[in-house]
């Protein structure tokens, strides 16, 4: 029987919470046969040990993509999709897990059905480093539509988590577009793969809440939440929403975020001036000098500025 479906388990630094991601995809019952890509980047702790313990205990088609250093999230992707022999992919970072047994089931039934979608996502709840759950529904990855189109780019924050994401697998044009993500330092994969999905058609949002995610945000820590601060870290979001104009391009769309940079630079802006903050001084001086339309951020900034009473946002 041909592999339906490529599983990509992706992890760094996973150890706490690995087996439980991969046994939400060991659990899964399906109709069809589906392999798992195994992609570690390196791992500093005993996150590969404890993968390679898990395939002992639980056979299954496995295929391991392990990194012999570390190289970045974007690489790791890449290299595991390269090996991705299915019809479709999902995707499951090794510190989230899959909540619903026929997750696969119901996603590979839906993109079976309805050839005019690229992708389809569903719901999914936020939970802590312990495990308990503290939304329900994480507002923030679960847009309140069901088709998401190339024009929600610029209102719509994001598709699905990527913990939901299922996709239609297009070979070497997708890991081509993958190859070229390597290059661009700041937007993530998972605002840029939808990006490359809508060439092909539009996204499909499941009502079924069928994941969680894990948002730990610690000193130190190699998660992206606790690495990227929204509120502090202005300059950095404002060169995702710039590379993300980029991205969109490439995958000949093409996309405004103008207003999304122009809070960015009056937000660091309002925090250098409340708090006399040389390091937001120099975030707005890089994001004045990266901006094409100078004077209409100037003027939005002031405005803002005026009107919120340097209220921070």
């Amino acid at each position: 029987m041909d592999v339906k479906v490529s599983v990509v388990l992706l992890s760094y630094c996973h150890e706490k919470y690995i087996e439980a991601a991969i046994e939400s995809i060991f659990r899964q019952e399906t109709d069809f046969k589906y392999e798992i890509i195994l992609a570690d980047d390196f791992s500093r702790d005993r996150t590969r040990e404890l993968l390679g313990d898990f395939t002992k205990s639980h056979p299954a088609d496995y295929i391991f993509s392990f990194t012999d250093k570390n190289r970045g999230a974007k690489n790791n992707i890449y290299q595991a999709v390269k090996k991705c022999k299915g019809k479709y992919i999902a995707f499951l970072e090794g510190d989230d897990f899959w909540t619903d047994i026929t997750k696969l089931q119901k996603q590979s039934d839906f993109l079976d059905a309805n050839p005019q979608y690229s992708m389809v996502t569903h719901k999914c709840s936020q939970m802590n480093g312990d495990g308990i759950i503290t939304e329900v529904i994480a507002q923030r990855f679960c847009p309140d539509i069901e088709v998401y189109k190339k024009e929600d780019l610029v209102t719509v924050s994001s598709v699905g988590h990527s913990s939901s994401i299922m996709l239609r697998n297009k070979g070497t044009d997708f890991t081509d577009f993958l190859r070229y993500l390597r290059k661009v330092k700041y937007c993530p994969g998972d605002c840029s793969i939808p990006m490359y999905m809508l060439q092909y058609g539009d996204i499909y949002i499941l009502k079924e809440n069928m994941s969680s995610y894990r948002y730990v945000v610690t000193d130190g820590g190699t998660n992206w939440s606790s690495k990227h601060n929204f509120y502090r870290d202005f300059l950095f979001f404002y060169m995702i929403a710039w590379q993300q104009e980029m991205v969109a391009r490439k995958c000949h769309i093409k996309l405004d975020l103008f207003t999304h940079k122009c809070r960015y630079f009056t937000n660091g802006a309002k925090t250098m001036i409340r708090f006399r903050s040389v390091r937001q001084l120099v975030s707005c001086c890089a994001m004045f000098l990266f901006t094409f339309h100078r004077i209409k951020l100037l003027r939005f900034a002031i405005k803002d500025i005026r009107e919120n009473k340097l209220a921070l946002i």
